[in-house]
């Protein structure tokens, strides 16, 4: 598992334009300069640890939420499970794969079956990312949190 962390003043990431549960198309970009994101491409709709990691950052939505911070999980299926309108996170489709390689071009080696969380400021830069091949790192979550606090102080220069 390894952490990335960015330089201040990155260029935006690629936004997001993709479907959730309901067919709704969700555009990132809108919330530029609004909300810090926190983006976890999932290995699959059928992978038990990554529903474990969606369940847990939903269940410390307020947490995220507390620190202006959208949640989005990226599933590469079109399927996604009913049990979505129970969480507190944003559910979206990858079906044709596009919006992660986009993101893996991020990272400059090679992840392509790796699971990837990536944590944007309010200006959709990137300020840090998580690569790793299992969702069992136990403090993901709050070294996500732990990162969100450290973007809220900076300058925005």
């Amino acid at each position: 598992m390894t952490w990335i962390r960015y330089e201040t003043g990155e260029p935006p990431a690629p936004a997001l334009r993709l479907s959730d549960a309901r067919g709704n198309l969700f555009d990132s970009s809108t919330l530029y300069g609004h909300a810090n994101q926190v983006i976890f491409f999932a290995h699959a709709a059928s992978c038990s640890a990554c529903w474990q990691t969606i369940q847990r950052f939903s269940k410390l939505a307020e947490r995220f939420q507390a620190l202006e911070c959208e949640l989005i999980a990226v599933l590469p299926q079109e399927e996604l499970r009913s049990a979505d309108a129970a969480l507190n996170i944003r559910l979206l489709s990858d079906a044709d794969g596009g919006a992660r390689q986009k993101y893996n071009q991020l990272v400059e080696f090679d992840i392509h079956d790796k699971l990837l969380l990536c944590i944007l400021d309010r200006y959709g830069a990137p300020s840090a990312a998580w690569i790793g091949d299992e969702a069992d790192e136990p403090d993901l979550h709050e070294r996500a949190l732990q990162r969100l606090e450290y973007i809220s102080i900076q300058c925005p220069e």
